[in-house]
This record gives structure tokens, C-alpha cells and sequence, in this order.
């Protein structure tokens, strides 16, 4: 020891007993005791001073904070790294996400405390597992919760039937382990604390989303509304339509500006473009799509002319945008609409039919198509996927001919009598 330092044994030996205890904070009081009794008999041996030896009371007393000492990590709260977190991931998430990324993981502090997230343990993500997994759905809008803080909410006892789904337990834990693993990565917290937070679905809960069938086609488009142009609304006419031959996402088409149907090579398209008002799902969701011979027909493009002859800038005037765009109005109509016509659930443990069934619908009937030219690139461009995993597709092919395009579109073909459709209300 003499030829290592110049310090005092003892001294040397308290500090190195130090750093020693603050590398694991979980065995400290084991180590603490082991070195104590160490530093006792060296102490005899090497005769100290009194002085010196006052560590082996300090290193005995236990702390008063019930936290552990965040040796080498920055002392941040939970709220601080959480904004952190939002703050270096805004490049990469639309608003929507950002906002329900922040609202799911705010739970976390409401559960735990804004607390140092370097003192945060795996016990702390068991309790807010449970918490998770305990608290109301809907707990701000039903009266008897909406005024209750959520440590009020977990010490009543909430009915099974009234907390939240496993799907929605799922993305909030989810969330929070992604969260703290790139905590982890930052150097926020020392541990994978993030891996308790792992859950499976009950087989129950997965629900699959189905397409629509030919029946329910026909009772979709054979109701009281198309027979007798009884439609209050001009979307209420063309939403269903617009989905049965292009298998946009909903509000894909409900937040269409009357500029984005135009002339490609003489082919009218429907380009799905994301700015100002507009947002996409993600970047290739962006697309022409060919206007089926069918929704011509019908007068879509005069519709939209009309729109513009009234200097309407969007499609249809009258939807609202919301947080989830411009699609909430037209949801609930249509839900209620696939109600009236006797579209309803496939089962007790699967989700009702909804406007997203038309995507699955197109998906379908694209796929049995004989048709030459109707290959996986070619869907995946109509309904806005990737290109495919493969190297050669990812970054060798292009955007497809319009007209390879247009072609494809005509494969989608129903056995529906679509003659008695009245004009779609202005």
C-alpha cells in the first residue's frame, strides 16, 4: 500500500471502501457491514488514530433518504426526461403521436411522484404495472372519476368491467418501456428497470380486422340513403364509395383539398399529399391514386368542380378538423350508418366493422385479381404501404407508371347494381 500511495493506510483503505459501496446500490448495507469489520481489524493492527476510524460509524449508519444515491447519473426528475425524451423523438413523430406519447407516459409521474428517474427501481415499475393495469378507462370523462387524482382512483376499488382494456393497459406499459429503455441508453437510469413492463394480450383481446363481404357491400349500398337520395350530407354520399374503390384511409379522404383531384397523362387521380392542414400516416402514404371508372361515372370530378366553383378549398367543407383529424364526424356516422344497414359484429371478441374494412376489401379483391400486371409493388403503392422489405425493393424501384396504375385500379370490380344512385347532395 506504502508504494501505491502516500496516504494514510486507513485513510486509503476508507476511501477505496467508498467507491466500493456506491457501485451497487443494491448489496450496500451487505457491503457496508463486510468492510466495517475489515476496517475494525485494521485498525488494531495498524494502531489509528481515533480520528481517522469515525468513517466506520458513518459507513454503519444507514441513510436517511429511502433513495438510492445516484453515483454517475445526472440528477433529473421523471417530468425532465420525459420532456427530454418528446423533445429528441419530435423529428421522427407527428403531432398526434408526440401528444399521446406524452399524455401516456405523464401516468408515470401521477403513479410515482415526479421523482429522480436515476432512483426509480425495478419494484417502482411493478407498482406502476399495477397501476396500470387497475385504473378507470375513460377516467376524465366519467363524473365519478373525471375529479379524482389518480393515487384517489387506486385506492378505491375499480369493477373489472370499468378499467381499461388489455389493449389499451398494453400501449400504456409499452410506452413507458421504450421509454426507460432509451432512458437506459441516455444514462438516465442504470438498469433495464423498463423490462418489468412487459404483457401479453389475453387471446380474447386481439382483434382482427376483417374486410367487408359481398353481402354487406350490397346492404351498404342498396339502403333507404342511395335509393332515394335521402343523403343530408354531401360525404355521407361519397365516403362509402371513395372507399370501396380506392381503399383510402378515412381521413385520407375527408381531409382532401378540391386541388388534390387532377390530371396526370390525362388520367384524374386522387393525390394524397400531407401539408398544412393534411397529415399522413407516415411517408408512403403519399400517392396518386387512379379514379376508378366507376366513381367517374358516378360524377365524382364534377362534385369536386362544383366544390371549387363555390371556392370551397377542401373536398368536403362541412367535416371539422379535430385531433385525430378531419375524420371524427364522418367515423361516427358511419358506424352508426353500418348499424342501420345490418353490417354489424363479426363476433363478441372482434372489433365491428369499420370504414377501415374497405382497405382490407380492395387489399382483397386486388390480390385475387388475374390480372398480369397485379403484383404486391402494385397494391402496395394503391393503398399506401411500404414497398416490401428487400433491398431491391426498397431502394432500387420507383413509383409505378400511372397507368400500370389505373389498370390495376379497374381490376376492383362488384357485383353491384350502382344505376339508381341519386345525385350527391351539394
Amino acid at each position: 500500500m506504502k508504494g501505491e500511495t502516500t496516504e494514510h493506510p486507513i485513510e486509503w483503505l476508507r476511501k477505496t471502501i467508498d467507491e466500493l459501496i456506491r457501485k451497487d446500490e443494491f448489496e450496500r448495507k451487505q457491503r457496508q457491514d463486510f468492510f466495517s469489520r475489515i476496517l475494525e481489524e485494521a485498525s488494531k493492527r495498524l494502531e489509528a488514530p481515533l480520528e481517522v476510524m469515525e468513517f466506520k460509524k458513518a459507513a454503519a449508519t444507514p441513510r436517511k433518504s429511502a433513495q438510492p444515491r445516484l453515483v454517475g447519473l445526472p440528477a433529473k426528475r421523471i417530468s425532465e426526461v420525459i420532456n427530454a425524451y418528446v423533445i429528441e423523438n419530435r423529428i421522427h413523430w407527428r403531432e398526434k403521436t408526440r401528444e399521446e406519447n406524452q399524455f401516456l407516459l405523464n401516468l408515470i409521474v401521477s403513479v410515482l411522484g415526479d421523482r429522480k428517474v436515476g432512483s426509480l427501481t425495478l419494484e417502482d415499475m411493478r407498482i406502476y404495472k399495477e397501476a396500470v393495469l387497475s385504473i378507470p378507462k375513460h377516467r376524465s370523462k366519467l363524473p365519478k372519476y373525471r375529479n379524482l387524482s389518480v393515487k384517489e382512483l387506486l385506492q378505491m376499488e375499480i369493477p373489472e368491467e370499468e378499467r381499461l382494456s388489455a389493449r389499451n393497459a398494453l400501449k400504456y406499459l409499452s410506452r413507458a418501456r421504450t421509454f426507460f429503455t432509451w432512458g437506459r441508453l441516455n444514462g438516465y437510469v442504470r438498469e433495464d428497470i423498463g423490462i418489468v413492463l412487459t404483457y401479453k394480450l389475453p387471446e380474447r383481446e386481439k382483434k382482427k380486422r376483417v374486410p367487408f363481404s359481398h353481402t354487406d357491400l350490397r346492404k351498404l349500398i342498396q339502403s333507404e340513403e342511395y335509393k332515394h337520395g335521402l343523403h343530408k350530407e354531401a360525404h355521407h354520399f361519397w365516403l362509402p364509395l371513395l372507399g370501396m374503390f380506392t381503399g383510402a384511409r378515412l381521413n385520407e379522404l375527408c381531409q382532401l383539398h378540391v386541388n388534390d383531384i387532377r390530371r396526370i397523362r390525362n388520367i384524374w387521380v386522387i393525390s394524397i399529399r400531407e401539408g398544412g392542414d393534411r397529415k399522413l400516416k407516415n411517408k408512403q402514404s403519399e400517392r396518386d391514386v387512379p379514379i376508378h371508372s366507376k366513381l367517374l361515372e358516378l360524377g365524382f370530378v364534377e362534385y369536386v368542380k362544383s366544390q371549387k366553383a363555390q371556392e370551397q378549398e377542401r373536398v368536403f367543407p362541412k367535416l371539422r378538423k379535430g385531433r385525430d383529424g378531419f375524420q371524427a364526424a364522418a367515423s361516427k356516422w358511419f358506424h352508426e350508418y353500418c348499424e342501420r344497414c345490418g353490417v354489424g359484429v363479426v363476433d363478441q371478441d372482434r372489433e365491428i366493422k369499420g370504414f377501415h374494412s374497405f382497405r382490407h376489401t380492395v387489399a382483397t379483391v386486388l390480390a385475387n385479381s388475374k390480372a398480369e400486371n397485379m403484383y404486391e409493388r402494385v397494391i402496395n403503392q394503391i393503398l399506401g404501404h411500404e414497398k416490401g422489405k428487400s433491398e431491391t425493393m426498397t431502394t432500387y424501384t420507383h413509383a409505378i407508371n400511372i397507368r400500370t396504375l389505373q389498370s390495376a385500379i379497374e381490376e376492383i370490380k362488384y357485383h353491384i347494381d350502382f344505376s339508381y344512385l341519386k345525385k350527391s347532395p351539394e
